[in-house]
């Protein structure tokens, strides 16, 4: 067969015209097809152009054309052509800001070309480069900016599979766009036909390279994610994949350095616990989507299971092709190659770099070795012995949490209905010696004079009595407050309701007294004056160079906020602490029941979020990139600014799953549930409109400082 990539140039030359687009040089060359820069003579703008020209199957040909390289891959490069065309036309329907635009897809000279936006700006890849390894602050800033566009391609059935640095464009004011999709591949089904030569090594997990080693989907493109993390982070590339199984076929240990020690510099617990999580060698290890693996970077919890891969994994000989000389001479380090790859695939090493034990895919069952495996009987036997202890160990550790879990339960519904007889015995009781003293009045026939009416209170000064709606301040450098009336209300969302998460309900009505809480969130003028009173620890958050002055207070973590309220206590003699969740919904709500308290939707002359989303019938905005100065919009009915968006306020209660069992008085839910976790409310200006919503719920570690997070204080009233 004849190779038709000979003497030929692999990129088209500058001046090539593609119907009304004409080249101006190549960009970027991998392994699937050629990005070039263009420009677009019909509209006058510059445009990306992506080519198909899988290298493993086509080849171009001397009249520019492109066809497969040889006829024994016919077949393989049509598969790759309607693959190519398909996803084109599914990237050109997704609208985000946070991935390329597709504007157009043609089909010419026997190939198709992408043709998608020009991204100006630098890549990450570069911008690390010059800049070295970056704080966690701003990797978190550019991943969470980036993974709602991620998600929306998820969601479309597609997986990007070259998520890269190189691939992380970030425009003239910092914010991330992912680019070249010509990898992309639908997730879901596994094809015959290879499609290994399109990945990165150091970013392409193990399944990339074998298809075999495990199907391909959303945790795929977790460990890409992650891997962008750990090169930003630590200033280097991640080991390549297969380096890391050959050492866990091994026995050795991982080459790839753990976070906490590659860091350049300071990273939280919980995001680098969910980094390492995301770079688990094999699938199941791994978050099974970015938003599982986003809700990690607070908690640090152990992974979420990823859908199982096939109960086995042989990892066949790469087929033989005509012409490859290398094939004989490859044979024995292939056979070594295969001999470790089923080892690792049958579960009998488990070297994971989450540090967690995951369960062999076979369920501890050993596949049979073959002769060119190498292993004795006495190495096989204790490989098999390995695995089935690893297995009952696993067993064993699920069985305790789930008596833990069941444990905690039930002592939780002992303790409430404990409370419950105490409060009843109390009232019967109560009733009883109102019913004793009234029949011995009666037995006594003494006349029953009516009781005093109370004296009029008298006004105290120093203690006001506040009227719902006043507005006041405690002291010169105090946040302003609001009193807020007391009442009734529905807290959560409605089944119905767009967005709305599990942990929005039940629904239930939750009485409470009036209140004061901060008309605004708590700015960095009020905070510097806790430091300069000798409060706050002395700490002053960075601002991001956005400015200070009436702008809300970031890089604050729940800690902080306590030592805030409780210097404030102390100024003052007043009782200032954060408000509950359920204080803070209700003040959100003002009376509303709709998503939002400006009704079934906002806008960004209403709020400060990403106005590349929109909710309901709402419209596109230009997103701000950072925080407003507090008050930039109107209040709600109760006179708060920005309880929708600018930046999550932290709240009291600590972190459960559901409204199951809390409190229905307004008071914070301090027992049970994650404490070393807390509520955030509002949403920030970095979130989508969905996240503004007055039911929508987040969580955070108490000691993680994010640019995205500031608070707002609450008074009781005496």
């Amino acid at each position: 067969m004849t190779d038709r990539s000979k003497n030929v140039e692999e990129v088209l030359a500058p001046g090539t015209r593609i119907e009304e687009f004409v080249i101006e040089r190549a960009l970027q060359s991998g392994g699937f097809g050629v990005t070039y820069l263009a420009e677009d003579r019909s509209l006058g703008r510059r445009v990306a152009i992506k080519e198909y020209l899988p290298r493993e199957w086509g080849a171009r040909r001397a009249d520019g054309s492109v066809g497969p390289r040889s006829s024994s891959f016919e077949e393989d490069y049509r598969w790759g052509l309607t693959r190519f065309l398909e996803e084109a036309r599914t990237l050109a329907r997704l609208d985000h800001a946070r991935i390329v635009r597709v504007h157009r897809v043609i089909e010419a000279w026997g190939t198709a070309y992408m043709v998608m936006e020009h991204v100006e700006g630098r890549n990450l890849e570069e911008t690390l480069q010059a800049e070295g390894p970056w704080p966690e602050a701003r990797v978190r800033g550019v991943l969470e900016a980036l993974l709602p566009g991620v998600e929306l391609v998820h969601g479309a059935g597609l997986i990007h599979r070259d998520v890269k640095p190189a691939n992380v464009m970030l425009r003239a004011d910092g914010t991330p766009v992912l680019i070249d999709f010509g990898a992309a591949r639908y997730a879901a089904g596994v094809h015959s036909r290879s499609l290994t030569s399109v990945l990165t090594p150091g970013y392409a997990p193990h399944e990339q390279y074998h298809q075999t080693a495990g199907k391909q989907g959303p945790w795929t493109d977790v460990y890409a994610l992650g891997a962008v993390a750990y090169r930003a982070l630590s200033g280097r590339k991640p080991v390549e994949a297969p380096a890391r199984v050959e050492s866990a076929a091994r026995k050795q240990a991982d080459p790839l350095t753990p976070l906490t020690q590659a860091a350049a510099g300071e990273v939280s617990a919980g995001f680098g616990a969910a980094v390492t999580s995301a770079l688990a060698l094999w699938p199941e290890g791994r978050p099974r989507d970015v938003s599982t693996w986003r809700a990690q970077w607070d908690a640090g919890a152990a992974p979420a299971p990823s859908p199982s891969p096939s109960p086995a994994r042989p990892v066949p000989s790469p087929p033989r092709r005509e012409g490859d000389d290398s094939h004989a001479a490859g044979q024995g380090q292939l056979a070594a190659l295969v001999a470790f790859l089923v080892l690792v695939a049958t579960g009998a090493v488990g070297l994971l770099v989450t540090g967690q034990r995951a369960a062999s895919s076979s369920g501890g069952r050993v596949a049979d070795l073959s002769p060119e495996a190498g292993l004795s009987p006495g190495e096989d036997d204790a490989i098999r012995r390995a695995v089935t202890e690893e297995e009952a160990e696993r067993q064993r550790l699920a069985a305790e949490a789930q008596a833990d879990a069941e444990a905690a339960e039930a002592a939780r519904r002992s303790a409430e209905e404990a409370e419950r007889q105490r409060l009843a015995a109390e009232a019967r009781a109560d009733a009883e010696a109102v019913a004793a003293a009234r029949r011995e009045a009666e037995a006594a026939d003494v006349p029953r004079p009516d009781p005093p009416a109370p004296a009029p209170a008298r006004p105290d000064p120093s203690r006001p009595v506040r009227r719902a709606g006043e507005v006041f301040g405690d002291c010169p450098s105090c946040p302003e407050m609001v009193v807020v009336p007391a009442g009734t209300f529905r807290m959560g969302s409605p089944a119905s309701e767009q967005n709305r998460r599990d942990t929005e309900g039940p629904q239930r009505r939750v009485t409470l007294r009036s209140f004061a809480l901060g008309v605004t969130e708590v700015t960095f003028d009020e905070w510097e004056a806790c430091v300069r009173g000798g409060g706050c620890g002395g700490y002053r958050p960075g601002d991001e160079g956005w400015g200070r002055g009436t702008r809300p207070v970031i890089n604050v973590n729940w800690d902080d906020a306590r030592t805030y309220v409780s210097w404030l206590s102390a100024e003052t003699g007043a009782v200032y602490r954060l408000p509950s969740e359920s204080e803070w919904e209700y003040a959100a709500r003002a009376g509303s029941t709709t998503p939002f308290h400006t009704g079934a939707t906002i806008s960004m002359d209403q709020a400060n979020y990403d106005g590349n989303y929109v909710y309901g019938s709402g419209r596109r905005g230009t997103s701000r990139g950072r925080t407003t100065p507090v008050g930039t919009f109107a209040p709600n009915p109760f006179g708060l600014y920005d309880v929708h968006g600018n930046v999550w306020e932290w709240v009291e209660d600590c972190w459960h799953g559901s409204y199951r069992g809390a409190p229905s008085d307004g008071r914070a839910w301090t027992v049970g549930g994650d404490c070393g976790r807390r509520v955030l409310r509002g949403g920030s200006w970095l979130y989508a409109p969905r996240y503004l919503r007055s039911a929508a719920r987040s969580g955070g570690s108490t000691g993680l400082r994010r640019s995205l997070a500031g608070f707002r204080v609450a008074r009781t009233l005496d």
